[in-house]
């Protein structure tokens, strides 16, 4: 899966092609475009920090972003870019303020979706549509501090995707709910799939998953076994087969049992096709009967 974004959490590994490594101090937003064109970067424990660009960068799974080598005169941002670094506060609905702690962007554009804020501890990300007067260098938030603590922890893809796996893992101590599922977190996204007995094991699924640190959002693909056997039944009646005999659907974790009669073997094929083309079944295997009507 493709990432689409580049998470920028001050402190991160920075590693070039050009050979030399350091840790992220801030960003430069270039406020005509919108985008945020550099970052600032420390090499070593003494150096001082320095200016680089961000075209064409990319990011490992554990949040180290790699930087292109780049000739030195392209190193410096354009004047009147607005840098963003530790010191920056952002200001918080009702009074008070929080430091800028990263962001997040979109690879290709280089546009804003996330800042990510917090006094001391666990970064918070803010979603880009609740940020304001980013250009001016001293932005604000349609949020109240107390909100704020409500949003998802920010963490790196490869952290996040352990603490989903270990929430799914704690949720289930029999070992049997969530055996089925599998969680991958891309660029803070959990995408769930596979499968559970009980739509309530969904929900639980996606809750728990939901809670560990560095999840923003969820999407899930998750196939209940009660939902699979009702849309089975509509795609067989929808084919028109229900007419030509009878078919019963069972499922278990995605695992589909056809049984009962129809007219033709023609019929029986489409109907184990018709089966296997549901999203959620992982396999279709039938007992039905050829009887003539």
């Amino acid at each position: 899966m493709e990432h689409k974004y580049l998470a920028l959490p001050w402190g991160s590994r920075v590693v070039s092609e050009d050979g030399w490594s350091g840790r992220l101090q801030g960003a430069y937003l270039a406020p005509r475009s919108g985008q945020f064109t550099h970052v600032l970067v420390k090499r070593g424990v003494f150096g001082r920090p320095q200016q680089a660009k961000l075209d064409n960068a990319h990011q490992e799974g554990d949040g180290t972003l790699i930087l292109p080598a780049h000739k030195e005169d392209n190193a410096a941002p354009a004047r009147g870019s607005v840098p963003f670094t530790a010191k920056t506060l952002v200001h918080c609905s009702g009074g008070g303020s929080l430091h800028f702690r990263g962001l997040v962007l979109d690879r290709q554009r280089q546009l804003l979706e996330y800042i990510l804020v917090g006094a001391q501890g666990d970064a918070r990300a803010i979603p880009m549509s609740q940020v304001d007067k980013l250009a001016s260098g001293s932005p604000s938030v349609a949020l109240s501090q107390a909100d704020i603590e409500t949003l998802p922890i920010f963490r790196p893809d490869a952290e996040a995707n352990h603490n989903a796996a270990a929430a799914l893992e704690k949720a289930d101590p029999t070992e049997d709910v969530f055996a089925a599922v599998q969680v991958q977190v891309v660029d803070g996204t959990a995408y769930l799939t596979g499968n559970v007995r009980l739509p309530i094991h969904k929900e639980d699924a996606e809750k728990a998953v939901a809670s560990a640190k560095g999840v923003l959002n969820i999407q899930s693909a998750v196939a209940a076994d009660w939902d699979l056997s009702i849309s089975i039944a509509e795609a067989l009646a929808e084919n028109g087969l229900m007419r030509q005999g009878l078919v019963t659907v069972k499922s278990s974790l995605g695992r589909i049992r056809l049984s009962g009669h129809l007219a033709t073997q023609d019929l029986v094929d489409t109907a184990v096709a018709v089966a296997a083309g549901v999203a959620g079944v992982r396999s279709v295997a039938h007992d039905i009967q050829v009887r003539p009507m």
